[in-house]
């Protein structure tokens, strides 16, 4: 199941196995043993392995005011399990298929990430929670952009999830499609700064419709989306390479 995969990916980051992923309530008593400096360390370290083994990742606000903080644990399962579904089934012969997203089964410690990427708060939010992915190939540019696109798509219930911050390595040596989104952005303002709708779209239309390569026309409807949905705002962090696309209006 698509939710099986992203789950797998949540016992990776925090180190727990199956058994004790089931019952949470050991998971807490354990924790409770074990000193705090302890437990955030071993989080910083779980977030800077992820940071080195991904590319790209995607923060979203929960809306706890429109929904019971009951519901958020199942809420936020039903949500992996449609983004999922948006990408292919991994195959390990076919480097262009897109694998699906890392989901984290708790809220990241946004503190922490900050202080790993060297940048100014990402969010003000109390819980965010996260999803790394690789931005590697055409076909991940695509599953990406489906999946700010389900994110943010307009229901009777109104959004459970919305995206505030989509990061990318730019330095990635193996990604052709942020290799192409780097270059673009160096073409017009030199200094990733107050970037906001219009020119963040403006950049994506210098991609010529005509052009023959297939990777920067995807890329290019990411930047729209990425415009579309209000993360205009470029913003480069200390860490190597990462990249930060924001909102200038806090959520």
């Amino acid at each position: 199941m698509a939710w099986s995969r992203g789950l797998t990916g949540v016992r990776n980051v925090f180190g727990v196995g199956r058994s004790v992923a089931r019952y949470r309530s050991k998971t807490a008593e354990l924790q409770s043993e074990v000193p705090q400096q302890y437990l955030q360390s071993l989080t910083k370290l779980r977030y800077s392995s992820y940071l080195e083994s991904y590319n790209s990742f995607v923060l979203l606000r929960w809306h706890s005011g429109k929904y019971k903080t009951s519901q958020k644990d199942l809420l936020w399962r039903s949500f992996c399990q449609d983004i999922s579904a948006l990408f292919p089934p991994k195959n390990d012969c076919d480097p262009l298929v897109a694998p699906s997203p890392v989901f984290f089964g708790t809220p990241l410690n946004v503190p922490t990430m900050d202080q790993l990427l060297g940048s100014d708060p990402i969010s003000d939010e109390s819980e965010c929670f996260c999803s790394f992915q690789h931005l590697s190939s055409q076909d991940s540019a695509v599953a990406l952009r489906k999946y700010l696109e389900t994110a943010t798509k307009k229901s009777k219930y109104g959004p459970r999830f919305t995206p505030i911050a989509v990061g990318m390595n730019l330095s990635s040596s193996q990604s052709p499609a942020t290799s192409h989104i780097q270059p673009l952005l160096e073409e017009s303002f030199p200094v990733y700064r107050d970037l906001n709708y219009e020119k963040l779209l403006d950049i994506a239309k210098r991609i010529q419709p005509a052009d023959s390569d297939p990777m920067k026309a995807q890329v290019k409807k990411l930047l729209e989306t990425l415009a579309e949905i209000g993360l205009s705002i470029p913003r480069r962090t200390k860490r190597d390479g990462w990249l930060l696309f924001t909102s200038d209006v806090k959520p």
